[in-house]
C-alpha cells in the first residue's frame, strides 16, 4: 500500500516542499524554516476532511475557519489546501493536516525519504555529526531550533 512507502514520489513535489507527509490518503507538504521551526503548509496538499477524537478545540476551530474561508476545500471524506498556512512547527502542521494529534516530526520526511529530526534527540545529533555520502548537501542543523510549541 502506498502508506507505507518510506520515500514518497519526487514527481508530485511543489518545488518549494522541503517534506512530505503520507499517512493514509493524506499527501501533505510542508515548506519548513529551520532556524525558526515554522512550518508551511503548502496548497494542493490533500488533507484527512474529518476531524478525530484527538484533535483539540483551537485545530476544530482553524480546520473549521478554513473551510469556511475557502482555504480548504472538502473532496468526499478528504480537504485539499488551497493557500498557504504557517505553523509554529511541523507537529502543529502535521496534526492539522492529518486531522488527529501528531505527536513526532518523523510523520515528516525529505525528497529522500529522511525523517525530520527532532531538536536535542539522537536523529538530530547524529544528522548534526554524520559523515555523509552526500557531501554536497549538509545535514539540517535542526538541533539549533527551539521548541516553540503554541499552547492555546
Amino acid at each position: 500500500p502506498p502508506e507505507d512507502n518510506p520515500n514518497p514520489s519526487p514527481i508530485d513535489w511543489p518545488k518549494e516542499a522541503s517534506h512530505v507527509m503520507q499517512r493514509k490518503q493524506v499527501v501533505a507538504y510542508i515548506d519548513y524554516d529551520k532556524k525558526t521551526g515554522k512550518s508551511t503548509l503548502l496548497p494542493g496538499s490533500v488533507l484527512n476532511g474529518k476531524a478525530g477524537k484527538s484533535l483539540n478545540p483551537a485545530m476544530i476551530q482553524a480546520r473549521n475557519q478554513s473551510l469556511e474561508d475557502g482555504s480548504l476545500k472538502e473532496q468526499g471524506e478528504m480537504a485539499v489546501l488551497t493557500t498557504p498556512m504557517e505553523f509554529e512547527n511541523p507537529r502543529l502542521a502535521a496534526t492539522f493536516a492529518a486531522a488527529t494529534l501528531v505527536k513526532d516530526m518523523s510523520a515528516w520526511k525529505t525528497r529522500k525519504g529522511d525523517p525530520l529530526a527532532e531538536p536535542n534527540t539522537p536523529a538530530a545529533k547524529k544528522a548534526g555529526t554524520s559523515e555523509s555520502e552526500d557531501a554536497a548537501t549538509p545535514p539540517p542543523q535542526s538541533a539549533e531550533v527551539e521548541e516553540t510549541a503554541v499552547a492555546r
